[in-house]
């Protein structure tokens, strides 16, 4: 029988990262991994998958400690992000400087460009949340177009290695970047340009602005490095979820 605190992990057989994060979150908090539709006791965790949305939906309706893991604020393709309760941090805590300077990155200066780059999340998440990406996107529109003429382009998520390469090549001439709640509005701040999020609960709406009727006047915080050492810290490596690290941190 498992204990509170060691959690069941779902995973979802066949999906590229939801085994690899759901084993070794499992052998980190000692816990069991599962790949039934049917909970078992106690508290859970599971990867950001669309397909284990019901579940995750169940335990919280149930008021289970639930541990959601996804790709990770920064260094995506190596690190992943882990949240007790939540769907991602919220921005207060410990700063790590180590762990921001391992990455590689810095803080860029605010810079000032001319279009509005709107980043939707994929029609999965969208449906996952009972919403469209296409009607997100129209909306969206819409209401910044009441409050600009600026040039709106859409840069659809990408995967691969290159993701962030690609998406800082899509930050040139930006104004700024309106997320629902991904982290390219996080990035995008990094990386000098101010961010909206039309999720309030995002880690985006921390680092910008949800209200788009000041997209001429953006948010640009003078704290942006420190939030982002948070951050730092509260993502973790696959070796460091699997060596229980990871665990001690978040539980």
């Amino acid at each position: 029988m498992q204990t509170h605190n060691s959690p069941t992990t779902y995973i979802v057989s066949g999906a590229q990262t939801s085994p690899i994060f759901g084993k070794a979150f499992a052998e980190g908090c000692g816990g069991i991994v599962a790949t039934n539709t049917e909970l078992l006791d106690g508290s859970v965790s599971m990867f950001g998958h669309p397909n284990l949305m019901p579940l995750l939906s169940q335990a919280r309706s149930e008021r289970r400690d639930w541990y959601y893991g996804d790709k990770a604020y920064f260094g995506r393709t190596t690190h992943y992000r882990i949240t007790k309760n939540a769907f991602m941090h919220d921005g207060n805590g410990e700063p790590s400087e180590y762990r921001w300077r391992r990455l590689g990155l810095s803080v860029q200066s605010w810079h000032e460009g001319a279009d509005i780059l709107l980043c939707p999340q994929s029609e999965s998440f969208f449906t996952s949340q009972g919403k469209s990406a296409y009607e997100w996107i129209r909306q969206t529109s819409e209401l910044i177009s009441e409050h600009t003429d600026r040039k709106i382009r859409i840069h659809y998520k990408n995967g691969g290695n290159r993701a962030e390469i690609m998406f800082k090549q899509q930050l040139r001439n930006v104004w700024a970047v309106v997320v629902h709640s991904s982290m390219a509005g996080v990035q995008a701040v990094i990386h000098g340009v101010p961010c909206f999020a039309t999720d309030p609960e995002s880690t985006a709406a921390r680092f910008g602005s949800t209200d788009l009727s000041l997209i001429e006047s953006p948010v640009k915080p003078d704290n942006r490095e420190h939030m982002a050492m948070v951050l730092a810290n509260n993502q973790f490596t696959i070796s460091e979820i699997n060596s229980g690290y990871a665990w001690e941190q978040v539980k």
